[in-house]
Order: structure tokens, then C-alpha cells, then sequence
């Protein structure tokens, strides 16, 4: 058997490569073979598939980076980087990219403007103290691998917003929006999501978190446990257990019930779902999916709600069904969008 002790063994590993190449599907036999094979270096291998995107992305121009201007950039801002200095002039390039990206994708923040692409998101710097600020642009979803280890999924419009010391003091993040976290394990240090004024607590589990309305935000569990409780009465904690909900909505006590494990997080996997919704959240939901700007017409006087799931459809695909049970017309022009009601 194979033996993939760091990234460079399993980025020289052709079926590896193919598996990348082919998109990355988490159901292709690659995939589950080496799930099967080294459970314990998935991470590993999710940090190994970032780094060969880097490397080949045609965005990306190294060569215009010196070797001493990224040493300089490390040293002065990343303390656990000293088994590097002692050899740094015997390092080959490629080798040296390897090892910039492997410490980026372990989570140590690198505040440099040539590397701000990277990520794929934007990244912000507060001259009193640093923050990482990551999110989704309307229309887009943004997969993010924190310091600790920690996957989060944002859905669209939504931001994520951490400082300097998360995943070394503490595991502590701010929300806005919608995103779903796989996270790491660290019994040591608890991970906190704060949205609104609620905050979700773990250790290691799957939680998602909706919060485009910070007076009505729900918190669904896949996976282990997390705690649910306002952000200034950590006594009023709700413990929620898989396929267990919670929502706070501002003014009423908050609403503890069940969801159906077997579609849930939905949006992830490219899940558009409507579920009993009024005009108004359909409109919002269409506008950050697509990123589009809706404008309706002869809105109905009586308030309504509607049910639907889209795998992965179109915007087209999902007017043309709400029209017939709507009974409504829509015109679709570039990145606007017109719905008149009859």
C-alpha cells in the first residue's frame, strides 16, 4: 500500500492528478478509495487538491514573486515557520510554492496583495487588528478551508469574518448569511459561530447556519452536538442532536423541531428549495441564487406560500415552473428580471 505522508507524495500520484482534473467528484472511485484506505488523511488530501489548482491556474503568476520577497513576507508575519530558514537558499521554487501553499492552506494568514487571488474571495486588513474576511458573491457559493481545519460552505451572500488568533486562542467566527461548517475536532477549544445575536457552539460536527435576517435566524444539525443560546444569555442554551433545528425569531421564544436528514444541507449539493415560502423570501432567495434583481408586478393582495426543489436548474427552468403555479409572466433580461402577475 501507498504510503501519502504529505502533500508532495500524493501530489506526485497520477490518479490523484486525474481525480482533480475530472472535477473532484467525492463519488468518483478515486475518491472512495482512498476514504477507505486513509480515513485519517482526507484533510491531507483536500489541502493536496487546493494546492494542484493553485499551482495550475493560469491566474496565478508566480514567477513575477522572489524567492526572498516570500521568506520576508513569512518571517515577518508567521511564527511557525522556522524549519525553513536554515535551508531556504538550497529550496528549488516549485518546492518553495509547495511549501507557501501548504502553510496558506494550514490556515496561517499571509497578508500579502499578490496572494489576496488565492482565495477566491475577498480579504480584508484593519489596521488596529487583522481580519480574514471571506465570502460568496450574489450568485456564486464559496467553499473555504479555515485555520483549524474547519470546512465551511457559504451559500450566496454570505460573508464569514475571523481575526488573527482563530484556531490558536480561539475558535471564535462571525457570520452573515447562510453557510454550513464541517468542523475539525479540538475538545480544547470550542468553535463558535456568532450570527445576529445567536450563537452556535461545537466541538466537531456538521451545523448549518441561516442568517441573511439577523431577526430570524436557524440553526440545523447533521452531525455530533452543538449548543444554541443569545449571544448575551449563554444560560438559555438549547442542545440539539441530529436532525434537530432551532429558530429565533425576534420577539417570540425559539421554535425547537425536526428536519429531514435525507435532504439536508440541500443548498450545498445545488439545491434550490422553496419551503412554504412568502413572495418576498422567494424574491430574496432568486436574487442571491442567480444574483440577479427581481422586480415584480401586480403583486398579489393575499399573501401566499410556495414549495419546490431545483437540482442544479436554471433560472429559466425555475420561472418557467413557478409561473404555471403561480400564474405568473417573467421576462429575464441579462441580470435583471421582471415578474408581472395576471
Amino acid at each position: 500500500m501507498r504510503s501519502f505522508d504529505n502533500i508532495e507524495d500524493i501530489l506526485g500520484y497520477s490518479p490523484f492528478k486525474d481525480w482533480v482534473h475530472s472535477g473532484a467528484s467525492k463519488d468518483d472511485e478515486f475518491f472512495i478509495w482512498f476514504k477507505e484506505n486513509y480515513p485519517d488523511k482526507l484533510d491531507l488530501l483536500l489541502k493536496s487538491k487546493m494546492v494542484l489548482e493553485e499551482l495550475e491556474a493560469p491566474a496565478n503568476d508566480w514567477s513575477k514573486l522572489k524567492e526572498d520577497e516570500l521568506f520576508n513576507n513569512i518571517s515577518s508575519q508567521i511564527r511557525p515557520v522556522g524549519r525553513f530558514y536554515g535551508r531556504r537558499k538550497a529550496m528549488s521554487i516549485p518546492t518553495l510554492l509547495v511549501a507557501m501553499l501548504v502553510i496558506l492552506l494550514s490556515g496561517l494568514l499571509v497578508w500579502n496583495t499578490e496572494l489576496e487571488n488565492y482565495f477566491g474571495a475577498s480579504i480584508e486588513e484593519v489596521v488596529a487588528e487583522k481580519w480574514t474576511v471571506r465570502d460568496a458573491k450574489l450568485g456564486q457559493k464559496s467553499k473555504v478551508f479555515l485555520p483549524d481545519g474547519t470546512m465551511a460552505y457559504l451559500n450566496s451572500g454570505s460573508q464569514i469574518r475571523y481575526d488573527k488568533d482563530f484556531g490558536i486562542k480561539h475558535r471564535e467566527l462571525f457570520l452573515e448569511g447562510e453557510a454550513f461548517f464541517e468542523v475539525a475536532k479540538n475538545k480544547r477549544i470550542p468553535f463558535k459561530v456568532k450570527s445576529g445575536d445567536v450563537v452556535t457552539e461545537a466541538v466537531g460536527t456538521a451545523f448549518n447556519v441561516k442568517a441573511f435576517d439577523r431577526k430570524d435566524i436557524g440553526v440545523q444539525l447533521t452531525e455530533g452536538k452543538v449548543k444554541v443560546y443569545p449571544f448575551n444569555k449563554p444560560d438559555e442554551e438549547l442542545l440539539l442532536m441530529p436532525g434537530e433545528q432551532v429558530v429565533y425569531q425576534e420577539g417570540e421564544s425559539p421554535k425547537k423541531d425536526r428536519f429531514d436528514l435525507d435532504y439536508y444541507p440541500f443548498w450545498v449539493e445545488g439545491t434550490l428549495c422553496f419551503d412554504k415560502a412568502r413572495l418576498s423570501e422567494a424574491v430574496g432567495l432568486l436574487e442571491r441564487w442567480y444574483g440577479v434583481k427581481i422586480e415584480v408586478h401586480n403583486a398579489p393582495e393575499n399573501e401566499f406560500s410556495f414549495s419546490g426543489k431545483y437540482r442544479k436548474a436554471t433560472l429559466e427552468h425555475v420561472l418557467e415552473s413557478m409561473s404555471h403555479s403561480l400564474h405568473l409572466n417573467y421576462k429575464i433580461e441579462n441580470k435583471n428580471v421582471t415578474l408581472k402577475f395576471q
